[in-house]
C-alpha cells in the first residue's frame, strides 16, 4: 500500500540536455509520450519532460534511436517538482442572434473561387464555354497493336475511351 501512494505522489520524468531539448520534445509529443497533465522543468541542470502512462516501458525501448539516445536518464520525481498546466480557457460561444446579424450585413459579392473560375456565370443558369461533345467509346480486342490504334483511334484525332 506504501508504494501504491508513492507511485501517486511522482511521475517519470525523462532527464535531457538542453540542447536536445526541442527535437526530443516534438519526438515525445508526436509518439503520444509527453504528459499532458505538468510542464517541463529543470533539474540539475537538465529538462525534466514529464512522461505520459505506459512511456517509460516504449522509451526504453526506442533507446537507442535518434532522437531518444539523448535521454540521460528516466526516473521519478515528485509531482510538486513540476508545474500543473492550465486547462485551455473554454472558447466563447456567439449567440445566435449576433450570427445572423452578421451573415444578413455580409457583402453578396461571389467568392473567391466562383470568380476565378466562372463559377458564378454558372450559378446564374448560363456558361461562357460551347458544350462539351460526347466521348467515342472503342471496343479494342486483346491482340490489338500500335497500327490498329493509329487507324481506328488517333488518325481521327477526337477523344475516345479504350
Amino acid at each position: 500500500k506504501n508504494s501504491r501512494l508513492r507511485e501517486m505522489s511522482d511521475v517519470a520524468v525523462a532527464l535531457v540536455p538542453a540542447a536536445s531539448a526541442k527535437a526530443l520534445k516534438d519526438a515525445l509529443k508526436v509518439r503520444g509520450w509527453l504528459s499532458t497533465a505538468r510542464r517541463p522543468a529543470m533539474v540539475g541542470g537538465r529538462i525534466a519532460f514529464p512522461l505520459a502512462d505506459g512511456a517509460e516501458d516504449a522509451i526504453a525501448l526506442a533507446a537507442s534511436t535518434p532522437p531518444f539516445c539523448d535521454i540521460e536518464a528516466v526516473e521519478r520525481i515528485a509531482t510538486d517538482a513540476l508545474a500543473v498546466k492550465k486547462a485551455p480557457p473554454p472558447q466563447k460561444q456567439k449567440p445566435h442572434s449576433a450570427h445572423k446579424a452578421r451573415v444578413a450585413a455580409a457583402p453578396t459579392r461571389p467568392r473567391a473561387q466562383e470568380r476565378s473560375f466562372g463559377g458564378g456565370a454558372a450559378v446564374r443558369g448560363s456558361s461562357m464555354l460551347p458544350p462539351a461533345a460526347a466521348v467515342q467509346r472503342v471496343e479494342a480486342a486483346s491482340d490489338a497493336d500500335y497500327e490498329w490504334l493509329q487507324r481506328q483511334v488517333f488518325s481521327v484525332r477526337r477523344p475516345a475511351v479504350l
